[in-house]
C-alpha cells in the first residue's frame, strides 16, 4: 500500500460535526479522528445521507494533520477490497452531469448496434487471433474475419452505419512481446479494470 494511504477501521460517526473515530490497520488500538468533507456552498450532501457506516473499511488518501490533531484526508475510499470496474466508474462522469445515475441508467438502455461497437468487437477478435496464432504472418484476414461473422451474423447484416474502408495505421508491434486482456486493479483507490492488449517493448520503459 502507498506510503500516504491509511488503511482504517471505522468504529464511531458523527454525522453532525463530520467526525470518523477510527482505528488505523497499521497500529491496532490507536484510535484516530477524521474530519471529511465540510459543508461547502453548494454541496448537497445533508448529515443524513453520509455513506459511511460503522464498521467499515476505510482507505484514507493523502492526509494532512491539522493543530487539534484531526486526520483530513484529500480523498475517503469506502470499502477498497470491494473492488469497482474502472469502465463504471468512468460511465458516471459525463459532459452534462457526474452522477452514479448513469450507471444505473446504462444498465436498462437497450444496446445499441453500432458500427464503433461492432469495430471494436472486431479488433478485440483479431488480437485473440493474432496474439494466439504460431504464425501470425500467415493469419488470413478473410479467414479471422468470416469466424468472427459467423459469430454475430445479425449484427453485421442489420448495421446500417458500417460505411468505412478507411484501415487502421500500423505499428510496430512484436505479438511476442505482448499481453491479451492483463487485468489490473488498485488496492489504494479500490476498482479494477482489464486492457485490451498491453506491448511491453524489449529494452523499452513505455508500454
Amino acid at each position: 500500500m502507498s506510503s500516504h494511504t491509511l488503511r482504517v477501521h471505522l468504529l464511531k460517526i458523527d454525522k453532525d460535526k463530520r467526525e470518523l473515530r477510527c482505528v488505523a490497520e497499521s497500529t491496532p488500538g490507536t484510535e484516530l479522528m477524521v474530519r471529511f468533507d465540510l459543508p461547502k456552498p453548494g454541496d448537497n450532501l445533508t448529515a443524513t445521507e453520509v455513506p459511511f457506516r460503522e464498521g467499515a473499511q476505510l482507505n484514507l488518501i493523502d492526509c494532512e494533520i491539522d493543530k487539534e490533531g484531526y486526520f483530513i484526508p484529500r480523498l475517503i475510499v469506502l470499502e477498497p477490497d470491494y473492488l469497482i470496474d474502472a469502465s463504471a466508474i468512468a460511465e458516471c462522469f459525463q459532459d452534462y452531469a457526474i452522477t452514479p445515475l448513469h450507471y444505473f441508467r446504462n444498465k436498462f438502455e437497450a444496446r445499441e448496434n453500432r458500427s464503433y461497437l461492432l469495430l471494436g468487437n472486431l479488433a478485440n477478435f483479431f488480437l485473440d487471433e493474432l496474439v494466439f496464432a504460431e504464425k501470425p504472418d500467415e493469419v488470413s484476414f478473410g479467414d479471422v474475419f468470416l469466424r468472427s461473422f459467423r459469430q454475430s451474423p445479425f449484427e453485421y447484416t442489420s448495421c446500417e452505419d458500417i460505411r468505412s474502408d478507411d484501415d487502421f495505421p500500423k505499428r510496430a508491434i512484436n505479438v511476442h512481446q505482448c499481453t491479451l486482456e492483463p487485468s489490473f486493479f488498485s488496492e489504494r483507490f479500490g476498482f479494477q479494470g482489464r486492457l485490451d492488449l498491453l506491448h511491453l517493448p524489449a529494452g523499452g520503459a513505455e508500454a
